[in-house]
């Protein structure tokens, strides 16, 4: 007999559980077997793949014992044992269920917790999946450079294309001045685009700008084309947007006057390009006598 997840309430436990990026339930206790199984339900951030895991409840115990001196404050776990011939009253299984899921909403924002191999090997998580989560979790570089190696599925470059605490992160670390924290960043971002789902919340969190003002930095060249033009691609009309809202077109003159690279005036005449074909609002822009957008292509026909 499977008991159905009692209406959560809104107590402290449910407050605590937003102030992660993963969230946890226990689903259902199942009471057919000896010992009860418990069906703990993972998802987040933004769309990565919800699962599940069974666990029972010495696997708790065994979890708690190997992370305790990394809790903070009170956390405990529901008693160990019951009297023997109450362990599968329903009553009791479903406090059981309560305190369990209690249990790892509390651990589950606790940095030491999470930066602790122990839980994702409980929450049988992936090594993308755990990264992603604490990259989201802490915006530490650390993560950061261990995603950028990894050639991320479709299902994950999706998911964190649709989570904005994660595409604000990548695009500070891009806009980073050192290029041994903006090329991971930059190259994870790639992937990201890639899937082309991502592009919209990427341009309203202002990725034209970044990718920008990344020429001529330490960042070769190249790098930022490439995810520059497949975002354009996407999203031609964020070229406009970043022209009139941004004040592109004169961040555009600027870099151009500023820059001893040669790449960086192909790139932006590329870039130009790509939005021009997609946008024909971005062709009037650049050609209107009343704007410096002569200006600009004079100086890439220079």
């Amino acid at each position: 007999m499977a008991l159905s997840p009692t209406p959560r309430s809104q107590t402290n436990d449910a407050r605590s559980s937003t102030n992660t990026v993963l969230n946890i339930a226990i689903d259902r206790a199942t009471l057919e077997t000896t010992p009860v199984w418990y069906t703990v339900v993972v998802s987040g951030p933004g769309r990565v793949p919800r699962w599940t895991v069974r666990r029972r409840y010495a696997d708790f115990h065994a979890l708690h014992n190997s992370i305790a001196s990394l809790l903070e404050g009170p956390v405990r776990l529901p008693p160990k044992r019951y009297l023997p011939w109450r362990a599968h009253d329903p009553l009791m299984v479903e406090e059981r269920r309560r305190g369990l899921e209690r249990y790892l909403r509390q651990i589950m924002v606790m940095r030491r917790v999470y930066e602790d191999n122990h839980v994702w090997h409980f929450l049988e998580a992936s090594a993308e999946v755990s990264i992603i989560v604490r990259y989201a979790w802490s915006k530490d570089v650390g993560y950061l450079k261990l995603l950028c190696p990894l050639s991320l599925e479709p299902a994950l470059a999706t998911s964190i294309a649709s989570c904005r605490p994660l595409l604000r992160a990548l695009l500070g670390h891009v806009g980073d001045d050192h290029h041994s924290i903006a090329g991971p960043a930059l190259a994870v971002l790639e992937q990201v685009v890639s899937v082309g789902e991502g592009s919209g919340l990427i341009c309203e969190e202002g990725g034209i700008r970044v990718l920008m003002a990344a020429l001529g930095r330490s960042m070769p060249v190249n790098a930022v084309k490439d995810v520059l033009l497949n975002l354009l691609r996407s999203r031609p009309e964020s070229m406009f947007l970043y022209f009139q809202v941004d004040g592109g077109l004169s961040e555009m003159l600027d870099r151009l006057a500023g820059s001893q690279n040669s790449d960086v005036p192909l790139c932006i005449a590329c870039a130009l390009v790509v939005a021009v074909a997609g946008d024909p609002d971005l062709e009037i822009a650049l050609t209107d006598r009343q704007s410096s957008g002569l200006q600009l292509l004079e100086c890439l026909m220079a």
